[in-house]
């Protein structure tokens, strides 16, 4: 059996997507996940709550080039000087958490 090409019948950017609200009527919020993410807790919480998120950068420090004890192994593959951010995230139209 060969490969099947898929057709496809909508394409949109996320960001404009997600303004027109045409995502938020069509799919489920696990969809819009799956679909949609890029990876990042903040992309998740909009995607998962319609909402617009706000970060709040509270901390962020250099670690340097060696990973700290506690970390896992992976991080050795990033490319340094690595940092660490402590960040809330809140609903931007609010500001409540």
């Amino acid at each position: 059996s060969g490969w099947h090409p898929l057709r496809s019948t909508w394409q949109c950017p996320v960001d404009q997507a997600l303004q027109e609200g045409v995502v938020q009527d069509n799919l489920s919020p696990c969809w819009r996940v799956m679909l949609m993410s890029d990876g990042s807790v903040t992309r998740h919480l909009q995607l998962l709550t319609n909402l617009k998120v706000a970060v709040d950068c509270q901390e962020m420090r250099t670690l340097g080039l060696d990973a700290p004890d506690g970390l896992p192994p992976e991080t050795a593959d990033i490319p340094g000087p690595l940092l660490q951010r402590q960040v809330f995230l809140r609903r931007q139209d609010t500001g409540r958490a």
